[in-house]
């Protein structure tokens, strides 16, 4: 199976402060334009990132159109090597980024280095912090990819971890940030020697992401927040909504990731909780559930997508032991949607689709 690391781009590989100080003016307003940037992406995801860049610096007071100099912003030295050594290696690589195709175009010139894939904000109306480049990844792909590289914690170590990608923090303003990423460096290079090292570090199960025996082993429902869960057979799913009978149906329809959430028993085992105390519904075995956020996948005959991870959390702490936070960070299960009617019970096949 093909490995897949994916990169920011600005920041990561091209010099983002050095290209952006220039356009505005001076090393000095580059504070300010980091606070305002954020926000102005947030407000209107689908304003092209030639706009984002105009109206940040309007904003600022400063009558500029940085997007004209990008393609001209600088590749770190280091970066054509280290992405070449990678593909030697028979790694696929592909930029995910906050920008426009004819920018990002423009910048794989400049790094010479050609990639598989370039996803693109303005092409998908979503800036990271957010998700969609990855869930567009893995549509694009089938999966999400083996490791995702980058500069910038805030928007890209942060969501990767989220959705259970192992990250190289290329942590080149030697800040500090959490969670922490899988590994860290101060630069590109060596960079191929690391992402074998993650990759020994996390492998991958087959491409179905399942073995022959992957099912729902149990199923726990509670009739309220904090109430005591139920053990049960079976559970009728709405798509949208979730499990009737459960504290997180919504008749009104369930935000992103809240209809479903499951946990793998050999977890549940492996830090000494009993059947349901993870207080996730779907307790699954023989499937890495990490590898199905971002795809779609069917438990019996109810198909359901995989969101982000389900993290951990202090209530969840509260209601077991102490340091249970800890033991399940990354492996507390998966939030999942789900997209049609359908009864799920022990024992059904869990299928990624």
């Amino acid at each position: 199976m093909a490995r897949w690391a994916t990169f920011d781009c600005y920041g990561t590989l091209v010099d983002w402060n050095a290209g952006i100080a220039g356009a505005l003016g001076g090393v000095e307003l580059l504070d300010r334009y980091h606070e305002l940037e954020p926000a102005v992406q947030a407000e209107d995801p689908t304003r092209t990132y030639r706009e984002v860049l105009r109206e940040t610096a309007r904003r600022m007071g400063i009558d500029a159109d940085p997007a004209s100099t990008l393609p001209d912003w600088p590749v770190f030295p280091e970066v054509t090597a280290a992405l070449t050594e990678a593909r030697s290696r028979g790694w696929r690589l592909a930029i995910l980024s906050n920008s426009d195709r004819d920018l990002i175009e423009a910048s794989i010139r400049a790094i010479g280095v050609a990639f598989d894939l370039a996803i693109v904000a303005s092409e998908i109306g979503s800036y990271k912090p957010a998700l969609e480049h990855w869930h567009a990844f893995a549509a694009a792909v089938g999966r999400l990819p083996d490791v995702h590289i980058a500069q910038s914690h805030f928007h890209d170590v942060v969501p990767a971890t989220r959705l259970g990608i192992p990250t190289i923090w290329i942590n080149r303003l030697a800040e500090v940030g959490d969670p922490p990423a899988t590994r860290e460096q101060p630069s590109l290079a060596g960079l191929a020697d690391t992402l074998d090292a993650v990759a020994g570090d996390a492998p991958r199960p087959p491409s179905s992401g399942r073995s022959p025996h992957a099912a729902v082993e149990a199923i726990h429902l509670g009739p309220a927040e904090g109430a005591e869960l139920r053990s049960v057979a079976s559970a009728r799913a709405v798509a949208g909504r979730g499990l009737e009978g459960d504290r997180y149906y919504a008749d009104d329809g369930a935000a992103p990731g809240q209809a479903l959430t499951l946990v793998e028993a050999e977890v549940v085992a492996d830090v000494g909780l009993p059947p349901g105390g993870t207080r996730r519904q779907v307790t699954t075995r023989g499937i890495r559930l990490n590898d199905l956020v971002g795809r779609r996948f069917r438990v019996g005959e109810v198909e359901c997508h995989g969101v982000e991870l389900c993290e951990p959390c202090a209530h969840l702490e509260s209601m077991t032991r102490p340091g249970i936070m800890r033991e399940l960070v990354h492996r507390g299960g998966i939030n999942a949607d789900i997209l049609s009617d359908g009864t799920i019970a022990i024992g059904d096949e869990i299928v990624p689709l």
